[in-house]
This record gives structure tokens, sequence and C-alpha cells, in this order.
């Protein structure tokens, strides 16, 4: 293909959509999208390695350099501190018009997708995002829902919770009845009426494989999802991705019937769709190397203007693409960009209209309607989804007799005084090691809550205490079956006020380690770190709890570290409880002339080098243990591993 000279004028090129528009000109809820002279920057993070292999270029001045055949020599390229992602794009999306936002890898029509929609949270951005010619702040988000190229959705869900969940978090001063209402019109939009009462499915924590929706269906969900809100605007990130050829075309069908029932403009960038899909578009824009090179609804009567002619039998989407990456990679790239700007500042700009647009600023929904919202899906989740729970339960149930059955039948006698401190210890770090189990989980949800969160669903707070309650309330029923079954067969000390503090203990105990590896699973984002770590972690604790080595007899140089040790200031608490004024029977022989090591628990006490504390100021400090982790952990949620876009 040879690429003649931009034609001066452009009265033979269709840029208008007047055909289009007067076919929906009875729909009265769409609006119209103007975005002018968008530009994003992000940090070059390699400006100063660039800056300084350039300079040391320039001294060299060697032959390596000049013999280099490339267009500029590497000395003579600039280094900017800033990366120019998007450059001075403009375009006009009409009310009711499904748009095609089309490029190559890497040029930028994912990230000019993520601005129109106000996804973008990192960089530098600039220009302005119309609605109907006019600025319209924060209420813009009111106007829009985005759907995801990843249908990130909870698995044991159906397809009513699903979309309900999203009605209730961001319709909250809608009456239930009319909630129900949208819910049900937009399920049978999306078509999925006769899937109603159907899971969403897929992979749980752990494996197990739940029966559920196609890929297709998930995809309807998503949109669906988006849908209840009754957007003007619907941006979609790769809608047909991972589809076959069947289920993407009805996909993109259904959006077109959106787009004449509903007057939605939508707008979807797509990646060499089939011809069937690039038919329904009635607009295309490209987008080669951040800079805008067409935007209409006739791309293959203005390429063949350029010296550009799409070839029989050939997919016109495909031809599109290789032109424009053709064009990207040409000496008149620049040209042509300029005079496509031109077009757009002399003729499509007139095209803005600006008809009267209700504005009003979006509502936040308080965090208390949030967290009982989260909380009721939460419980849901956690009785739909038993395969954790009976785990852990089960470990518990076994771990316990297992116990018991090593160390039954204890008595306070100097000869059980070791097992019973070692049933107090094991039953410490079994308690710490079991949240473990719970890394997938914990991973699962982080996925799921990074997706929600990124389309401002609902606070990272809220969601936080709401899987805290249904984790505190599992951690509870472990931590009591675990003990209880082993105090029962070991005999331990069974004074009620005894039994319910050791059982507290053992409570924060677990709650403590729960909310380490939640701290670390969330620090991490991953469950080889999260296990390379934790294991770490519980091996230092164990070693300083103070049941291996007395305190008094660690090294110096790093004895310290009991001090920082949670599950030392659980080991004395339950021996506190356990041992503090406890009568001990001698047992050795009446007429034996070697004295018995322990006559009472105090000196147990004393031997461990733990007599000095009590077990109510102990218990204080594990408390203030578990609520640091509690802290750590959300820190760790709200600030790191987000979804960067």
């Amino acid at each position: 293909m040879e690429l003649i000279n931009i034609p001066n004028s452009t009265n033979n090129i269709n840029i208008s959509n007047n055909n289009f528009n007067s076919n929906n000109n009875n729909n009265t809820k769409g609006v119209q999208l103007t975005f002018k002279n968008i530009t994003y920057k992000v940090e070059n993070r390699k400006y100063k390695k660039q800056l300084k292999k350039q300079t040391e270029a320039r001294k060299k001045k060697n032959d390596d350099y000049e013999s280099n055949n490339k267009p500029a020599s590497f000395t003579d390229i600039k280094v900017e501190k800033e990366l120019t992602i998007l450059n001075n794009v403009s375009g006009v999306i009409e009310k009711g018009e499904l748009c095609a936002l089309m490029g190559p890898s890497g040029s930028g029509k994912s990230t000019l997708l993520d601005i129109l929609a106000e996804r973008k949270s990192t960089g530098k951005i600039t220009g302005k995002l119309l609605i109907n010619g006019k600025e319209v702040g924060d209420a813009y988000k009111k106007f829009c829902s985005y759907v995801t190229q990843e249908d990130v959705l909870l698995q044991t869900a159906t397809v009513f919770e699903t979309i309900k969940f999203y009605a209730d978090l961001k319709l909250p001063e809608m009456a239930e009845e009319e909630k129900i209402k949208r819910v049900e019109q937009v399920i049978e939009d999306v078509g999925l009426t006769k899937r109603r009462d159907s899971k969403v499915g897929g992979i749980l924590p752990g494996g197990i494989i739940m029966k559920g929706l196609s890929g297709g269906e998930k995809r309807r969900v998503s949109i669906g999802c988006g849908l209840v809100t009754n957007p003007s605007l619907i941006f979609l990130d790769e809608p047909t991705s991972g589809l076959d050829s069947v289920t993407a075309l009805s996909i993109m069908k259904t959006l077109l019937d959106l787009t004449k029932t509903k007057g939605c403009t939508i707008i979807a960038s797509i990646h060499q769709p089939r011809g069937e899909i690039f038919e329904l578009f009635n607009k295309v824009m490209v987008v080669i190397k951040g800079k805008m090179i067409y935007s209409g609804n006739n791309i293959l009567q203005y390429f063949e203007q350029l010296g550009y002619t799409c070839p029989n039998n050939m997919n016109p989407a495909d031809f599109c693409l290789d032109a424009a990456v053709e064009i990207g990679d040409g000496d008149r790239y620049d040209e042509i960009c300029t005079q496509w700007q031109k077009i757009w500042e002399n003729e499509i700009v007139n095209e803005i209209t600006q008809p009267f647009i209700a504005v009003e600023k979006p509502k936040a929904t308080p965090w208390s309607y949030q967290y009982y919202i989260l909380l009721k899906r939460s419980w849901k989740d956690f009785l739909r989804n038993q395969g954790n729970f009976i785990a852990r339960v089960g470990t518990a149930i076994v771990t316990g007799l297992l116990f018991g059955a090593c160390f039954a039948g204890l008595k306070e006698t100097e000869a059980d005084v070791q097992k019973i401190i070692g049933v107090i210890f094991f039953l410490i770090t079994g308690l710490n090691l079991t949240p473990f189990a719970v890394i997938s989980l914990f991973l699962s949800q982080r996925t799921l809550f990074n997706a929600e969160r990124a389309s401002k669903v609902y606070h990272s707070f809220p969601y936080y205490l709401a899987m805290v309650t249904v984790e505190t309330f599992v951690v509870l029923l472990v931590a009591l079956i675990n003990a209880t079954i082993c105090y029962l067969i070991a005999h331990l000390r069974w004074d009620a006020s005894y039994f319910f503090y050791a059982m507290m203990i053992y409570f924060f105990v677990h709650l403590l380690s729960d909310f380490l590896i939640c701290t670390l699973a969330n620090l991490t984002g991953t469950s080889d770190m999260t296990f390379a770590y934790g294991s770490g972690f519980c091996v230092i604790f164990m070693l300083f709890a103070g049941f291996y080595v007395p305190v008094q007899e660690l090294p110096v140089s790093f004895g310290w570290l009991h001090y920082i040790n949670p599950l030392f200031y659980s080991f004395v608490s339950l021996m506190q409880v356990q041992f503090k004024d406890l009568p001990i029977k001698c047992s050795q022989p009446a007429n034996s002339t070697i004295p018995c090591q322990f006559n009472n628990g105090n000196q147990v006490l004393s031997y461990y080098g733990i007599d000095e504390w009590s077990r109510d100021e102990s218990f204080g400090i594990v408390i203030l243990w578990a609520a640091f982790f509690f802290t750590t952990s959300y820190l760790a949620l709200h600030y790191l591993n987000r979804e960067k876009r």
C-alpha cells in the first residue's frame, strides 16, 4: 500500500452521524460525550538511568553509535522525565451510539477508556470531559458505568443476588420494591431471565469447582451490574475477549439493543473483531501511538482517501488495524495526526450540542448501610462455601482429640507439670498455625475486592469489617472446639473462672494469628510469599515463647525478642491461669531424700521466669497484639496491591 497525499478537504469523507441520530430522536435518555485535548503523562522511572547512559554515550563519541542504523542517534534523542501516553486526543460520541475504540496493543486505547470512565488513578491527566457540551464535575460519575475485561464475580452468588448487590449499594435511597423491579428488568435486558437463580460458579478457594454460568453468561452478568444504575454512558474494556465468535456476536447484539431501546451511549475498546461484529458499530475511533487518527462512521472511505483500499473478502476490522499500524510506522504519521486534529477543530467540534441536562451530585452511601449489605453477602458466601469451614473445624476436632489422647488424665502432681505445660504450649502453637488454611480464601476475596473498589461500589472499611465479622465467628468456634476437647480429656484446671479465662486467651491467640496471616496476604498478594513469611514468623514466635528456653536463660544479644512476641504473652497468661497458687502434689516416695522440685504452681512460674507477670496484664498485651494486626491488615488491604489503572 502506498500512502498518497492527505486530502486538503474532507468534503468527500463522511464524518457526520446525522443519519444515525435521526433514528433515535424519540429516545431521551442518552447523552452526548465529548472529550477535548486529553493528554496523559506518567513518570519515566528509567529517566535517571537513560540520562546517565546518554551522557556516557556523548562523552564516548565512538564509532559504535555512529554505525547504528537508526533514524536518530541515541545521543540526539531527548530523554523526558515524563512519558506521554496520550497526546491531545479529542472526540465526540453521540447519544445512542455504539462506538468501537480500536488500536494495536500499547496504542493507548485502554488508557483512553479508563480516563473517559474516570477510573485512572495514576499519572497526570489534562483535558476536558463534557456531557452534552458541559462540564458536570463530580456528577459525571452518575452518568457512567464501566465493565471490566475480566468477569470478577462472587462464585457462590446467583445472577439475581449479584445484580441486586450493586443495586443495594449504588441505589441506597430507592425503595426495595423498586430495586427488585429494576434488577428484574436488567436481567431481562441482558437475556438472563432463565438463569436468574443460577449461581455464577467458578473455582472456589481451595480448588473446589462450583458449576455455574458459561463465559458469555458471566459477561452478561457483568454488563447487568453496570446497567443497574440506569447509566447514560457505558464503557466496556474488550467485551468480547475470551469468548467464542458466536457468544461474542451475541454479546455485541445485546449492547446494540441497549443503544436502541435505552438510548445508552456505549464505548467499547475492541481488538480485531470479526466482520459481523465490526458492522454493528455506529462509530469507530482509532488511536495509534497515543494520538487519534480517525473518529467517524466511514473509516474505510477515509483510509481509501489516504491511499489504503480494503481488499475484497478481507475483514474490515483487520484491514483497519493493519492500515493504522502502517500509518503509525510511516514517515507521515505526524502529518496525518495533525490533519485529523484540524478536521476535529474545524468540523466535528461544531456538532457538539448543549441540550438541558439535570446535574445532581451523587450522594454517598452510609458506611453502616454498606456494612449491612456486605455482611449479608459474606454470610451467604460462608454458608454456601463450607469446604474451608469444615476443614478448619475438622482439624480443630482431630488435633483436640490427639492432644487430649497424648496427655489424657493429667494430675496436679510434680510428675505431670511438664506435660501440662506441653499441652498449653502446643495448643497455642496449633491455633497459631491453623490460619495458614485460609490464605487462599483471603487472596481470592482480595481479587473481588479490588475489582469492586475500582468501581467505587463501597469503601474498604465496611468491607473489611464485614469480612472480619464472619472470620471472627469461625475463629471463635475453632478455638473453643480445639481447646475445650483438649481440656476435657487432659483434665487441666477446670474451675469455671479459670476455664473461661483460658478460652478467651486461646480465642485471641487464634484471632491475632488470623489477622497476622491476613496482613501478610494483603502485603504480599501471593500465597507463596505469605507462606514463606508466615512460617518464618511462626518459627520465631514458638522459639521465643518461653517454653523451650526459659526467658532468663535466653542469650542477651537477642533475648529481647520475646518482648515483641505475642505467643510469649499468651503463654505467660495461660501459665498464670493454670499454675497461680495451685497446690502441686509431690510424686517422690515418702522415704526419699530427694526433695520435690515444685511444691506449688508459683514455683513453676518462678522457674520459667514469669512469676512477676499477672494474667491480666499479659492478656491485655495479647489483646493489643490482636488490635495491632487487625489494624495492619486493614491498612495493607486499603493501601497496597490495589488495582492499578
